[in-house]
């Protein structure tokens, strides 16, 4: 089994993949929102078409560069959901107008600008009621016929950049000095509503009003709504603490909305993105837009917070095992923070966990082994802490599969995916350039 395996390789069941993406887009059909799966998970075009076949046409990227791979895949609606970078003012330009020649626009439907009539109206029966079935029809219309390009700020000073950039005959990075012409994108306001990472705290209705305020100045933008990311769910200790983190989001953003629509902003989305939330979550009531993105794989981290089952983690690292160590319950692995980064959660018992461990097996792996974890790595070595039973089972030159504490990292370390057959499924974005 996975006789290929020579170095530390990534390994993904795609029949878990694509029963993942079905089970996360059916929920966000059954609530009425719209379906915007975060890519940097993946990263990948192949990986991509599985969403692709799952009817899925919006998108989140978290750089530029990852933005134009995926709209040369022919994704046409694509969130950048990082700050924008002034310093890549002129290749965010490029890039909207090269959405924009590859599907023109349809009038103007795409854009909920402050106080436009044309906007999805909250409480419209064609605008974005939570949980409404009027909602689904209503955002989809918005964006299907048309590409568009979203980009998040949370300042005045960017948001000036982006109307100069946006105006027409702007561009020449942030002085909007050169002679192009117009061109529009979506922006959403970047809330913390309670992550601590970035963003307009969400109890700031004046740092909010005056970005809003001044994105509305420029022609060329237009305001979407409020875009927040509940990373602290990831630290949660239970999945009903998960809930409860979701539910305060939700009613802090849904707050700072109609705070907003009082000072002349009206029609704002609200577009939230986490993965424990968005898979333990029955419903996503009182949102316009969910963007999670692990959940394609899922992890070690997904599964001790209750966010997946053992049997939908899709994604793992076969590792060969290099040196044993019986007297201390260790074996040494060729699998090292290089291919599973640092990343570590811990476990009930307190115990860094790097990594789960399993035994190959012909569908990939089999079940996780409940006493066994990466317990430490270095560049190149992982070390394993083991039962006596699987010391038992291991001898140098077996392999081990590990499930890191972290997905996302690990394929962006690897760039490569492979079946349990060897064959080659698909690269990360930077390896598929020419």
């Amino acid at each position: 089994m996975l006789d290929f395996v020579k170095t530390p390789t990534l390994l993904v069941m795609t029949h878990r993949v694509e029963r993942n993406i079905e089970r996360m887009k059916a929920k966000a059909d059954r609530s009425g929102v719209r379906f915007r799966p975060h890519f940097k998970t993946h990263q990948s075009g192949e990986m991509g078409e599985y969403f692709r076949k799952a009817g899925v046409e919006a998108i989140t990227v978290s750089s530029v560069s990852m933005a134009r791979f995926f709209a040369s895949r022919g994704w046409g609606d694509i969130t950048i959901a990082f700050p924008v970078n002034l310093r890549e003012m002129d290749d965010i330009r490029a890039l909207a107008q090269d959405l924009a020649r590859a599907s023109p626009r349809a009038g103007d439907a795409t854009g909920a600008r402050a106080g436009d009539a044309t906007g999805a109206r909250a409480g419209d029966a064609t605008g974005a009621r939570a949980g409404g079935a009027a909602r689904k029809p209503a955002l989809r219309a918005a964006h299907a016929d048309a590409p568009a390009l979203n980009l998040v700020v949370e300042s005045v000073e960017s948001a000036r950049a982006l109307g100069r950039a946006f105006s027409a005959g702007g561009g020449s990075g942030s002085g909007g000095s050169g002679g192009g012409p117009a061109v529009e994108a979506g922006v959403y306001l970047k809330i913390d509503a309670g992550y601590g990472r970035t963003g307009i705290p969400a109890g700031d209705d004046g740092a909010a009003a005056a970005v809003a305020r001044e994105l509305t100045r420029s022609p060329g933008l237009k305001l979407r709504g409020l875009l927040a990311h509940a990373g602290h769910t990831y630290s949660a200790p239970s999945a009903e603490a998960v809930r409860g983190i979701f539910r305060e989001t939700v009613e802090a953003l849904g707050a700072l909305k109609g705070r907003l629509a009082k000072r002349g902003f009206r029609d704002l989305e609200i577009s939230v993105g986490d993965t424990p939330g968005c898979s333990i979550l029955d419903r996503f009531d009182g949102v316009d837009e969910v963007r999670p993105g692990n959940f394609v794989f899922y992890d070690a981290k997904q599964l001790g917070l209750g966010s997946c089952r053992e049997e939908d983690i899709a994604a793992a690292v076969a590792c060969p095992v290099v040196a044993r160590h019986p007297e201390r319950g260790q074996v040494l692995i060729y699998g090292g923070a290089v291919h599973l980064s640092k990343d570590f959660h811990t476990d009930p018992e307190g115990r860094r966990v790097c990594g789960l461990v399993a035994l190959p097996a012909p569908e990939g792996w089999g079940p996780v082994k409940p006493r066994c974890r990466v317990s430490s790595v270095s560049q190149e070595h992982g070390v394993v802490t083991v039962d006596p039973e699987t010391m038992a089972e291991l001898s140098v030159g077996d392999l081990l599969v590990v499930i890191p504490s972290h997905i996302c990292l690990a394929v962006d370390l690897l760039g490569e995916y492979h079946s349990p057959r060897g064959e080659l499924l698909g690269t990360v974005w930077r390896r598929s350039l020419p």
